[in-house]
């Protein structure tokens, strides 16, 4: 491992990660083991690309000591295998560079959890994949689960911290829900748009309008594309058009609207309604 010697304390330091944890709650051994585990299999692929190491080779992350109290836990990478060559490809890279990959490895942790912060969208972050989602979401579960702060900071092999950062219980429940809803909006197919459909209500819900997945508790039919019902979902920026058509006359009429089609499997699963055109009495012979 790739040490050096503090001339103030003559102590020697290994390049670590370091992670903080005050929780307000006990928190559940399964939320901790996941969010290590994801640190671990994170920094494998980012030492894989930055060294540009080959098959077979595996750059891991090795707890060296935890701490009573507040959670404290030093993660020290190492970048192969130590049964294997570690401590020659360390000495290969030089102490340096091994220094900026723990501070590099850091700061993508800290890119990917600011990304989550808020909510995003293929549009505004076409490069996340759904295993980033479920990182993201093992990363800052312990804290979201059980209150408190997390912290991680990097410490260079004089044993001086070079980078920090930190998340609350709030923060992290955000980021757990934008990556949750960016993971269904990955995991659903291409919709396919159809204009000024006949939709006829089937059953709709006094709740607010749903915008994402692929399931309301609100169903209606659309017969020119499929005479089953099927969850009605709505567009961000005409989710209030729910609350304007409800009414006690609401399953007497006809509502004309731009829908996309919600596949799964290649079969529908819902409309999502995108533009309201209005309305009309639905007569009795259009009912099916």
């Amino acid at each position: 491992m790739a040490t050096s010697t503090s001339a103030s304390t003559g102590k020697s330091y290994p390049p670590a990660l370091n992670l903080h944890i005050e929780p307000k709650n006990p928190i559940e051994l399964e939320d901790m083991l996941a969010s290590l585990a994801a640190l671990g299999r994170r920094y494998q692929n980012y030492a894989k690309e930055e060294f540009d190491l080959t098959r077979g080779e595996n750059p891991r992350l090795f707890v060296s000591s935890i701490k009573p109290g507040s959670i404290d836990i030093s993660l020290i990478p190492d970048l192969l295998d130590a049964g294997k060559a570690g401590a020659g490809a360390i000495a290969a890279v030089g102490a340096g560079d091994f220094v900026e990959a723990v501070k590099g490895f850091a700061a993508s942790i800290d890119t990917l959890l600011k990304t989550f912060s808020k909510p995003t969208s293929a549009a505004s972050a076409p490069e996340l994949t759904v295993k980033d989602c479920d990182d993201a979401v093992n990363i800052v579960k312990p804290i979201a689960n059980a209150g408190g702060t997390q912290t991680f900071n990097v410490n260079n092999v004089q044993g001086d911290q070079i980078l920090v950062f930190n998340i609350n219980s709030p923060q992290a429940s955000r980021i757990m829900d934008n990556a949750l809803h960016h993971r269904e909006a990955l995991l659903l197919p291409e919709t396919e748009t159809k204009k000024s459909v006949a939709l006829v209500w089937q059953k709709i819900d006094k709740s607010d309008a749903r915008v994402a997945g692929s399931r309301s508790p609100d169903k209606g039919r659309i017969e020119e594309i499929d005479r089953g019902a099927k969850s009605i979902l709505f567009d961000e920026s005409v989710a209030s058009v729910k609350g304007e058509i409800m009414g006690d006359a609401l399953l007497q009429m006809v509502y004309y609207v731009d829908v996309e089609i919600v596949r799964v499997n290649e079969k529908i699963q819902a409309y999502r309604v995108t533009k309201y055109h209005g309305k009309e009495p639905l007569d009795d012979s259009d009912e099916g």
